[in-house]
């Protein structure tokens, strides 16, 4: 029952901070703060390296773009699987307790190394990218948890909303004008 109470006020709080129109600074705003960072290079001591980091910075060499820019070829390579796999790949391993983070189907280096861990307690090669019989095992590994609880995804149509459901732990269903309530 926490889960939920947990769960569903966090998605709203996102929705919010991402419905809320951006803050524009006015003219005068931006204008302080071009001064003070000016200000605050001016009185940073200048170092040789300091020196030459300012330089790159004001050439825009492409050293330093690429060095910031660097990708990350375990993730080029998850970003040739569709969307909807990766994600299932991100959902299987949080019910495997490996990956705590966003299901999003982006695989970052907390991803990959939920992958890698995951790997390692099979036995395998940690190489942090799952070839056909380590995602099969993944996902029988994920599905007895999942059955546990009775988990499902549930479509709410009065909000619209997409929302993962532990069915056995919330059994009680009913429907407000503002959309659905699961209960225990």
């Amino acid at each position: 029952m926490r889960l939920i109470g947990a769960v569903v006020p966090s998605l709203l709080l996102v929705s919010l901070a991402l419905a809320e129109p951006a803050k524009q600074a006015s003219p005068a705003t931006a204008n302080q703060a071009k001064a003070k960072a000016a200000t605050s290079r001016q009185a940073a001591p200048q170092t040789p390296t300091a020196k030459a980091d300012a330089k790159t910075e004001a050439k825009g060499d492409s050293k330093g773009e690429a060095k910031a820019a660097k990708p990350d070829p375990l993730a080029e390579s998850y970003a040739a699987i569709p969307l909807p796999e990766r994600m299932a790949i991100q959902n299987d391993l949080v019910w495997t307790g490996d990956y705590n983070g966003l299901v999003n189907g982006e695989f970052s280096e907390r991803a990959i190394s939920a992958v890698k861990a995951f790997q390692k307690r099979k036995g395998g090669k940690e190489t942090g990218v799952l070839n056909q019989p380590e995602r099969a095992a993944l996902a029988t590994a994920a599905r007895p948890k999942q059955e546990a609880v009775g988990w499902r995804i549930v479509d709410d149509p009065t909000t619209g909303a997409r929302l993962g459901i532990p069915g056995r732990l919330v059994p009680q269903t009913s429907t407000l004008v503002g959309g659905m309530r699961w209960a225990s």
